[in-house]
């Protein structure tokens, strides 16, 4: 039932934003986390009844629960925590050469680039997403595909997201699909 209040105030600017992003965020984490911590209890299981089998206690089996699932859930912590934060801010740039053979001489060499899953409006946009602009026009394609998620929901950030993907340049054409998020 709060969900539709939660989405609403999220897009919000003010303190009631930054507290339903947080809110909502912290309820993602705990619920990955209790996903994780579940999974580990039933793979945990076999191995207990096998420890059982061998003599070992149940204060030993449960020991042994902690030690292992102590770095297991330390290591998604640390990963939602880069996600939540500096992990958004990387861009992965690759760089792959296809061969295809009987390929029209007027299309060896084309250069496509290909962008996903920018989700404008979750901390790209402004500044950032000027600077990507330039940096993917730097590449010089002679195609361009944006692949979907250009946008993450909040339609404040649409006007000016699209204003500046406008001066993304590609000798052949900027072609773009929409995602879930969009």
């Amino acid at each position: 039932l709060a969900l539709p209040a939660l989405r609403s105030a999220r897009r919000s600017r003010g303190f009631a934003g930054v507290v339903a992003r947080l809110y909502m965020a912290a309820g993602l984490v705990t619920l990955l986390l209790g996903v994780v911590i579940g999974l580990a209890w039933a793979g945990f299981v076999p191995v207990a009844a096998l420890l059982g089998a061998f003599g070992v206690s149940a204060d030993g089996v449960f020991a042994a629960f902690r030690i292992v699932t102590i770095p297991v859930v330390a290591a998604l912590a640390f990963l939602l925590l880069w996600g939540f934060t500096g992990g958004q801010r990387q861009v992965e740039h690759t760089h792959v050469r296809v061969p295809l053979s009987d390929l029209h001489d007027d299309l060896r060499g084309l250069r496509v680039v290909q962008i996903s899953d920018l989700h404008i409006g979750n901390g790209l946009e402004g500044e950032r997403l000027a600077r990507m602009v330039a940096r993917v026009n730097d590449l010089e394609p002679d195609l361009l595909a944006l692949t979907g998620d250009l946008f993450d929901f909040d339609p404040r950030f649409v006007e000016d997201g699209a204003r500046l993907l406008a001066g993304l340049r590609a000798r052949y054409g900027v072609y773009a699909v929409l995602g879930n998020h969009d």
